[in-house]
């Protein structure tokens, strides 16, 4: 069927093809944003002791020059969407990020997940504790420090 081919098509220009370059950059960046999520949850449970805590948030799809390097197929696929309305400005991104910082009814409120400027729910895989300690435990031996939390 034709437009089944054309969504593979868009896949293998979204997700690369691993045959040739064993990289898929939009899993990669999938799996970038819930490691945030991940360290925030360790940062949470090893640190609150001490009063500090850790939000992690989702600011959206935002317009900036990091889609330079999107194939034109998965720009034109984008189109549709960002018509929508879903795409953000910069100013609009950074909204989420200084709730975070500034909001004074999230003072003292740990481990919480921000998207769209609300309190939302993280995917379970994201929040999963097992998983925080041995992203935290892998990033230690990658840079070759313990970091004594």
């Amino acid at each position: 069927d034709q437009e089944e081919n054309a969504n593979w098509q868009f896949l293998a220009a979204v997700l690369g093809d691993k045959e040739t370059d064993g990289y898929y950059p939009f899993i990669a960046y999938a799996q970038s944003k819930a490691s945030n999520v991940l360290f925030s949850e360790y940062l949470n449970r090893n640190l609150e002791k001490y009063g500090i805590v850790s939000l992690a948030l989702n600011p959206g799809e935002i317009q900036s020059a990091l889609q330079r390097h999107l194939p034109d197929e998965v720009t034109k696929k984008l189109e549709p969407i960002r018509a929508k309305g879903y795409s953000k400005t910069q100013d609009q991104g950074s909204s989420t990020t200084l709730v975070a910082a500034f909001d004074p009814k999230l003072d003292g409120k740990s481990g919480l997940y921000l998207d769209n400027c609300q309190i939302g729910v993280p995917a379970p895989h994201a929040i999963d504790p097992e998983k925080a300690d041995r992203l935290w435990k892998l990033s230690e031996e990658i840079v070759k420090q313990h970091f004594e939390l």
